[in-house]
């Protein structure tokens, strides 16, 4: 069974030869596993195709969300006119936030991705991925964007986020809606290029630390309006914060799958959602994933599939991205875990 068709039986409840893996890879561990630099991927788009397409070959049974991308992190929300500071063997920062106070908030633009910022450097490398995608199965399905609280935490730090939804509630909708609409111009823009694209991942990790009423009222009428932009795509949503109070809100967002962190109880996310939405998760992506044991990996991951039964949708994976230093054997230790759940021989380890 192919991997992009087993990640969507899973979600559809159908038949499946054994649990599916799949990973948010990032370039951080692209880089890492292909020992190059990470630097050198972000200024040589060719060299960053390459090591994706070496990386994703090597570790071709996982379904690797969101395939092959240019992921330059915060870099291209330099088209939103953040300053984007680029320090050597680093992801790209944020050191500055655009929006003060609500007085600001009118001033944000939506960009334009074909001119404004990064995300012209982004969509160029989305070309040169596209050129090369025949060389890999199912590796082009995805479109990406930041979340919108995500987004407008980026532009107004996190705390004074927080503290606008109590304090001036009419200007955060307000500012989530049009960044909302920035998000769907840009997933538009992605889908120019990558015209097979049919799912789309949405990191939206500031949700966790709203409450309950405070996301159905600010963040789940703008994830809901992402849905309703691309109703047939496979709407993946992404949030590593702990979430238990959220669980019974997610299934109106319309989302398909929920990429749950390493905090958020499992037991409950299934009881609550396993009938509608698909779960994605949740083994420590740091204290396992990087700096455990194959055999301690494989255990975690034999201790979440005896939590669900064959019709939960259920999909392993890691409470995050991956990281730079995850070992590619503690991913074939997931890899193991499924197979032999398959096979009957998962109670304990190899």
């Amino acid at each position: 069974m192919k991997t992009w068709d087993r990640f969507i039986a899973a979600i559809n409840r159908n038949e499946i030869d054994h649990v599916p893996v799949a990973l948010i890879g990032t370039n951080r561990f692209y880089a890492s596993i292909n020992e190059v630099e990470l630097d050198d991927l972000f200024f040589d788009p060719q060299k960053m195709v390459d090591v994706q397409i070496q990386s994703l070959k090597k570790l071709k049974e996982i379904t690797f969300i969101p395939g092959l991308w240019p992921d330059f992190g915060v870099g291209i929300l330099s088209a939103f006119g953040c300053k984007v500071v680029w320090q050597k063997h680093m992801m790209p920062q944020i050191n500055d936030h655009i929006l003060g106070d609500v007085d600001s908030f009118p001033n944000l633009k939506i960009p334009n991705p074909h001119t404004d910022g990064m995300m012209v450097w982004y969509l160029k490398t989305l070309s040169k991925f596209m050129e090369r995608k025949d060389e890999l199965e199912d590796c082009s399905h995805f479109v990406w964007s930041f979340g919108p609280g995500e987004l407008a935490t980026y532009f107004c730090g996190a705390s004074n986020f927080l503290m606008h939804l109590n304090d001036h509630p009419l200007e955060i909708q307000a500012l989530l809606e049009k960044i909302t609409d920035a998000i769907i111009v840009w997933l538009n823009a992605q889908l120019e290029i990558n015209k097979q694209a049919d799912a789309m991942l949405i990191t939206d990790d500031i949700a966790g630390m709203m409450s309950k009423k405070f996301y159905e009222t600010f963040l789940l009428p703008v994830h809901q309006k992402i849905r309703n932009a691309f109703p047939d795509f496979v709407y993946v949503l992404h949030n590593d914060t702990k979430s238990d109070h959220l669980l019974a809100s997610l299934p109106a967002a319309g989302i398909n799958v929920f990429n749950l962190g390493k905090t958020t109880d499992l037991v409950k996310a299934r009881d609550t959602l396993s009938a509608q939405v698909s779960l994605m998760g949740n083994i420590d992506p740091l204290d396992l994933m990087m700096n455990g044991k194959p055999e301690e990996v494989y255990q975690e991951a034999v201790n979440r599939l005896k939590i669900f039964h064959k019709k939960d949708g259920f999909i392993l994976s890691v409470g995050g991205g991956l990281n730079d230093g995850t070992k590619v054997e503690n991913i074939q230790a997931l890899l193991q875990a499924v197979k032999n759940k398959k096979n009957g021989k998962n109670s304990e380890t190899e």
